[in-house]
């Protein structure tokens, strides 16, 4: 199979778009890279999609860590889809589901 489609819920680009607006208070421009950081490791999925750790608790929920941020995703195979569904600050403790 060649390369995942990726799709964010509206959740995780909602996350993605407080995280980057909460940085960009003090430092508009490390907002902008951080977030570009987020993205490109998120793409990394489309190759890699088994890249991340098993969640503990789950079937087929994943998650891969850039910096602080942990993104939660579900590969589906089957489909050839990556859902990210949380961009998530990792001193938050869990996501709620």
């Amino acid at each position: 199979m060649g390369e995942f489609q990726l799709r964010l819920t509206s959740q995780a680009a909602r996350d993605l778009r407080e995280i980057v607006a909460y940085i960009a208070r003090d430092n508009p421009a490390a907002a902008e890279r951080f977030g570009l950081s987020l993205v490109e490791k998120a793409e990394l999925l489309k190759r890699f999609p088994f890249l991340g750790k098993r969640v503990k608790g789950t079937e087929e929920d994943r998650v891969l860590v850039e910096d602080a941020i942990l993104i939660f995703y579900q590969p589906d195979n089957a489909a050839g889809v990556i859902v990210i569904k949380r961009f998530w600050h990792g001193a938050r403790g869990t996501p709620p589901t």
